[in-house]
Formats: C-alpha cells, structure tokens, sequence
C-alpha cells in the first residue's frame, strides 16, 4: 500500500452537512427572492444574509447564513451548497457554479425559481392523481369483498342477510 502525502497546496475535502430536505416550492421561493435581490444591486453575500432570516426551514436558514459569510470573505456559493447535499441537487450546485464563473448568477437564480416552482405545481397535481388512485383501490377491495360475501349469502339460502353480513 503507498500512502501518498498531501501537500499543502490540495483544498480539503468538503464536509457534508445532512439536514432535513427542503421542498421543491421552499427552494423555488428562495431562488427567486435571491434572483431580486442581486438585480436590485445587492451583493450576493448581502442577498444570502437577508434571506436567510426570512426562512422558516432550518436548514436553508443555517446554508444562506454560511453562504453569506463565505461569500463576503470571496468564496463561491457554490462550494457551500456543495456541503449541503441534501439541500442543492448536484444540477444546482454546478448550475450555480457555472453562473458565478460567467457572471449570469441572479439569471440562473430566476431560471432555477422558475424549475423547482414547476415541479411543486407538477408534484401538486400528481399528489390528487394519487389520492383518487388509492380511492379507487379502496373502492375495489370492498367491491370484491361485498360480491363474495353476497355470492355465498345467495348460495347458503335460508337467512340472506345474516349470511351476507356474517360473511362480509
């Protein structure tokens, strides 16, 4: 086995911060509120400061807030969301990343506002499918149960209803 010495000049490995996962509509707010605030002129350590105290979830709270203070010491955004792998999918972090290097940050800002607000619409929408999906499941099971219980009630003569009951 070689071990291999690092030198001084090699970053660090990211640490990994888990937290809970935000919601596709959290994210798609707090995109679109930084993409205003660096087109009304804010720096991005300011954007991320001010949002940050706005945020009920947690964990993007303690993120704008590390964001922020990196930010304001000439850091990329992008290497602290990186940290937050729970928070910014991988497509974010590197969307971000490029936006920094070629100066369209409150543009990708608005375009991933515009991204995760659709999936929360589209998310919306497939929440009801499902729910009258698992209606109708429910909706089966009794209707096989009842046909059987009735077919054996018909079957055993005498007493129906005491059989289908029974049976049910």
């Amino acid at each position: 086995m070689i071990v291999t010495k690092k030198s001084a000049s090699e970053p660090d490995a990211p640490q990994v911060r888990r937290t809970r996962a935000a919601s596709d509509r959290e994210l798609g707010n707090l995109f679109k509120q930084l993409a205003s605030l660096l087109r009304a002129g804010a720096s991005p350590a300011d954007a991320h400061d001010r949002v940050g105290f706005r945020i009920r979830h947690r964990g993007l709270r303690e993120a704008c807030a590390e964001i922020a203070k990196a930010t304001s010491e000439g850091k990329p955004a992008s290497e602290i969301m990186a940290r937050y792998v729970d928070l910014f999918p991988p497509h974010v972090v590197g969307m971000v990343r490029a936006a920094e290097y070629g100066g369209f940050l409150p543009d990708a800002y608005e375009l991933l506002s515009q991204r995760f607000n659709e999936r929360a619409s589209i998310n919306a929408w497939f929440y009801f499918v499902r729910w009258i999906s698992y209606q109708g499941l429910v909706g089966i099971a009794v209707v096989v149960a009842a046909t059987s219980a009735f077919w054996k009630a018909f079957h055993a003569g005498g007493n129906f209803i005491g059989f289908f009951v029974q049976d049910l």
